[in-house]
């Protein structure tokens, strides 16, 4: 018998030994849950074992190391799971937020056509109060009185309104 023969042996001999071993680690993990094969997760095992095992090297407590083992192979699954599963996330979110910013520059067009239908006098008030200006604030750049830019400022939000009711219906 040859060196390597004997040591396919002996490294059969070791699976056999502690394959309930590994089993038992693997179901402890659950991995259904996270759609993992056990025998999947089972076989990178002792794939791993056996490139340790055919370099010679002296494990010194068998159990231990393969216990290491196949927690680490099956935290690497649940890694690369977990990754995947973020990067989906991701490319949801970067899709939601596309179709927001789509759907907030259709509705912007939609307020800035229906602005451009209202009288002058009330236009730029309104317009000032959308882009987050005070009362106060719309009088002094206007130099009009409080009062008068308050008024012109409801009545064009009014008149906004029923435009944008108008270009609503006129969508139906």
């Amino acid at each position: 018998m040859d060196k390597d023969t004997d040591r396919r042996d002996q490294f059969e001999k070791i699976i056999v030994k502690y394959s309930y071993l590994i089993r038992s680690i693997i179901q402890k993990h659950d991995p259904d849950r996270f759609g993992l094969s056990a025998d999947d997760v089972c076989q990178e095992v002792v794939g791993k074992l056996w490139i340790y095992f055919k370099n010679e090297k002296k494990i010194e407590r068998l159990a231990t190391y393969i216990s290491r083992v196949t927690n680490g192979v099956i935290i690497d699954h649940i890694r690369k799971i977990r990754r995947h599963q973020r990067l989906i996330e991701q490319k949801k979110r970067e899709h939601r937020v596309a179709d927001a910013d789509q759907n907030y520059s259709d509705r912007r067009a939609e307020i800035d056509a229906a602005l451009d239908r209202i009288g002058e006098k009330r236009r730029t008030p309104v317009r000032f109060f959308l882009l987050g200006l005070t009362i106060q604030e719309i009088s002094g750049i206007l130099k009009w009185s409080e009062p008068k830019a308050r008024n012109l400022i409801y009545r064009g939000l009014g008149d906004l309104k029923r435009e944008l009711k108008k270009d609503e219906k006129d969508d139906e």
